[in-house]
């Protein structure tokens, strides 16, 4: 709850609620307390237990300094309902799933400095002017009802020491947020050695800027039994150009999602290795691809339990 803040009669922690269960309604309004009796952001969305899913991002992303400092900065806070409709749109489970740097960018993309009350973004409306988030992205309003990028002020004008908070019903989203291939992998322990080889070789550069691409993504368990049969302890002991040629062998410059896998029968990779692909069974040269496919902003990974023409120089 809002602890210490009133509207018209309610604690804020009600007006809130009130908002929220008459989403065709204007946003509640918060008076302003005295200063001392203020909470920062921080602890303001603390005290809400519909932004829980909120304050878990931003203590994830190593945000909550920046966010209970002095400031001013205005916040637009989704509520859970709102992340629990982004994370299924972005193909997460929950926000343990999204890599820290996405998310990061995200949340930034809710902060704008200064304190932008109600009415200062109807006065933006009028104007014709837009701001700008922190994290880069254009914020457009418009005043009845009030909106920030076509997404309602459910409640606004919650004050904080450091700020101002205006509660949205959705998450303001970059055309395509979704973290890249190489950012993906590296969120996923399974796929450890897969970015350390790929960092290794500069790979990793290419997966986050490049596009469009499929990877299929051998697991640490099929580079393991990799090095195993070759006799190897550690993918050191693997020359350089032959760990390149080996990781290009995997990555195909073009994106297939689940449906056009099912389409393709013979493609080939950048390395040179053709792949042959058969959709029904779910294998791509005899080895087994493990799940759908994983969508990034850059293109398409797969999980395959084995690697694609070993190369055996070392």
């Amino acid at each position: 709850m809002f602890q210490g803040l009133r509207t018209r009669g309610l604690s804020l922690g009600g007006a809130v609620a009130l908002a929220l269960a008459t989403l065709g309604s204007a946003p509640a309004q918060a008076t302003r307390p005295t200063q001392a009796a203020r909470p920062n952001l921080v602890e303001l969305a603390q005290s809400a237990p519909q932004l829980s899913l909120l304050v878990e991002a931003v203590v994830k992303t190593g945000l909550v300094d920046e966010l209970s400092g002095p400031g001013p900065v205005t916040v637009f806070a989704p509520t859970n309902a709102a992340f629990e409709a982004a994370l299924g749109e972005l193909g997460f489970a929950s926000l343990h799933d999204v890599p820290v740097d996405a998310l990061r960018d995200i949340l930034l993309d809710h902060v704008v400095e200064g304190n932008q009350r109600l009415k200062r973004l109807a006065f933006l409306d009028r104007v014709g002017r837009d701001l700008v988030a922190v994290g880069g992205l254009i914020l457009e309003f418009d005043r009845n009802p009030v909106e920030v990028n076509d997404i309602r002020v459910v409640a606004g004008n919650l004050h904080a020491s450091n700020g101002v908070a205006h509660i949205i019903e959705a998450v303001l989203l970059d055309p395509d947020p979704r973290p890249s291939l190489a950012e993906l992998a590296a969120s996923v322990p399974s796929l450890s050695v897969l970015v350390e080889a790929a960092q290794r070789t500069g790979l990793d550069v290419v997966l986050d800027a490049g596009a469009p691409f499929t990877v299929f993504a051998p697991t640490n368990e099929a580079f393991e039994a990799l090095l195993s049969a070759l006799g190897l302890t550690s993918l050191d002991e693997v020359d350089d150009r032959t760990l390149v040629n080996t990781l290009l062998d995997h990555i195909v410059a073009t994106e297939i999602d689940d449906d056009e896998l099912r389409a393709f029968s013979r493609t080939r990779a950048m390395g040179g290795l053709p792949l042959w692909i058969d959709g029904r069974r779910r294998v791509v040269n005899g080895v087994q691809i493990l799940g759908p496919a994983v969508e990034a902003g850059n293109g398409t990974a797969f999980v395959i339990d084995g690697v694609l023409g070993a190369r055996t120089r070392h």
